[in-house]
């Protein structure tokens, strides 16, 4: 496959047909270099060939990531986000997304925002989301719906706002498992907050 390094180069390199990674796309994964170019571009083949993604290593962001598709099966292990918006945008169905930390310095964490098509049945699994802002934030329009979401997270902290918030019209059974939350401020949006189970 041919592939570019995000700042112009362009190499071939062979890619295991079940997955694809970020190294693929000239990823560095050393914290320091920022990877998006490379991340985003792994999420997008991934997207269009119906292959998983994986990322094994420590990875820099500076703008948000998109997830786009639906049946997407994404692995990335630490993700470091720079940015003023948020680390991870989701805006498919059934998608199955893991990672190990999502670490969100001066934005919010991971948003699911329903303003072009429903998001409904995606599984996200972290060990930690540390955000400055919002740590998960579902939000719709009134036409469309973030319904049967699960979020299974060890450990998810926000600094200045809300480990979980609802803003959606149509929002319901959206599903928080075994999530050990540190906020300062613990309020819902209008639909209320997701269901805890523990």
């Amino acid at each position: 496959m041919l592939a570019t390094n995000g700042q112009g180069g362009r190499y071939w390199t062979t890619v295991d047909p079940t997955y694809v990674a970020p190294e693929d796309y000239g990823a560095v994964g050393d914290g320091v270099t920022d990877d998006t170019t490379a991340i985003q571009a792994a999420l997008d083949y991934g997207r269009t060939n119906n292959v998983a993604v994986r990322g094994y290593k420590k990875y820099k962001t500076t703008s948000s990531l998109t997830i786009s598709g639906s049946y997407q099966d994404v692995f990335i292990r630490i993700i470091t986000y720079t940015g003023n918006s948020c680390g991870l945008y989701i805006k498919g169905s059934y998608n199955n997304v893991r990672i190990a930390q999502l670490y969100c310095s001066n934005g919010g964490g991971i948003v699911m925002n329903a303003d072009t098509a429903n998001i409904h049945r995606n599984r996200v699994s972290a060990v930690r989301i540390f955000a400055k802002n919002d740590a998960v934030k579902l939000q719709a329009d009134g036409n469309y719906m973030v319904v049967y979401n699960s979020f299974d997270i060890r450990d998810i902290k926000s600094d200045t706002a809300n480990c979980y918030l609802c803003t959606a019209y149509n929002a319901s059974e959206n599903v928080f498992m075994n999530s050990s939350c540190v906020s300062l401020d613990r309020k819902s949006g209008s639909a209320g907050m997701p269901r805890p189970i523990s």
